[in-house]
Formats: C-alpha cells, structure tokens, sequence
C-alpha cells in the first residue's frame, strides 16, 4: 500500500512500529486518551501531522467551548454516581469514564472508594455506597449472559429502580473524540434531573 504515513497507538506493537519505521515509513504514535483536555490536544497534534491544523483547530476549540459551558452549569450539590460494567467492573480516577461524569457534575462513587481507572466493585459495595445513578455500558446481546447478570440483581433493582439508571454506548468511553461531549450532555441532564428532584 506504501503509505506516506501510519497513525499508531503507543500499545500497537513495537516490533512492527520498529519494522514500518526501518522501511522509511513515517509512523506517529497516538496514546490512549484519559482527560477531557488530552482529547482538544491529541486532535491538535495530529491536525499539525495530516496538515489540517484549520480543521482541527475550529474541531478543537468548538468542543472546548462546549465542554466549558457544561462545567459552568455544574450544581453546587453533586448527585452520587456509580458506574457498572459487565463482570462487576467500576471506573475510577485516571479513566475517559470518570472525566465524562465529572464533567457533567455528578461524584463518582469510585472515586470515594479510591478505585482507580477499571476495577472490579463487589455488588455489596456498590449498593452499601447508594448511587443516586446508575451508569451502564453497552450489552453486546439481549440474551442472558454471565458477564451482564449481576446488573439484573434484585437488589440492584430495589437500590435504585428504572429511573436511576443511564446507559453510556462504549463508543463514548473507548475512543477519546469531541463526540464524547454527547456522553456528557447525557450524563449533565441526569444530574439536572436528579437535583430537580431533590429541591
């Protein structure tokens, strides 16, 4: 294909970077995205590479402006939120996830918990923390499934019923694009619902 250039991301592996490079072939590596503020600057840095830094620039700064404005709408009082994924997985600091609810102004119950980036959280704990939101990520089928039971536990449904649940698609906590700030706006009218219902 001999292309001018490959987009890689810092977990491809080295021996075929090393190999693409010794060919003469330009390679940049991408790291995974964590923060909101990596996303504007990742998009800035490749828009330099591919010589679209006009594009890139306007992608860039509109998504900051957006993310801004959900941030100054932040509630004082921030509604507790859990995030649970198949297999009892949680998200916490240092993970795309927790910077999506942060910034729509919910509190992460992993965070208090001090569970960093995907970690596992026992059914009991989540429930003994009381979310006021439960965050849910894409099921891959509508058949039973292991990996997906503990999210239909009775006790799960008594803590928090349908109402206190949302679902965030995986391709908002996987891939690091302005598109994230959908999640957020998601994410930003449950805490506004849930502080509605608290006044």
């Amino acid at each position: 294909m001999n292309p001018d250039l490959v987009i890689a991301g810092t977990y491809t592996n080295q021996t075929t970077v090393q190999m693409l490079r010794g060919l003469g072939i330009t390679v940049v590596q991408v790291p995974p995205v964590r923060t909101i503020p990596d996303i504007a600057r990742e998009l800035r840095r490749l828009g330099k590479v591919l010589g679209q830094e006009q594009k890139t620039e306007a992608l860039a700064s509109r998504f900051e402006t957006t993310v801004q404005r959900f941030v100054e709408a932040q509630p004082d009082e921030k509604a507790r939120a859990g995030v649970y994924y198949a297999n009892g997985y949680t998200a916490g600091d240092g993970s795309l996830v927790n910077e999506l609810i942060t910034t729509a102004g919910l509190q992460n119950i992993a965070n208090n918990l001090g569970l960093k980036g995907t970690s596992k959280l026992p059914l009991e704990l989540l429930i003994l923390e009381d979310p006021q939101l439960l965050v849910e990520g894409t099921q891959f089928s509508d058949k039973p499934a292991l990996a997906f039971e503990l999210l239909a536990h009775p006790a799960l449904k008594r803590t928090l019923g349908n109402s206190g649940r949302v679902l965030v698609e995986d391709k908002y906590t996987i891939c690091g694009l302005p598109f994230v700030a959908e999640a957020i706006e998601k994410l930003a009218n449950q805490s506004k619902r849930l502080g509605a219902r608290a006044e």
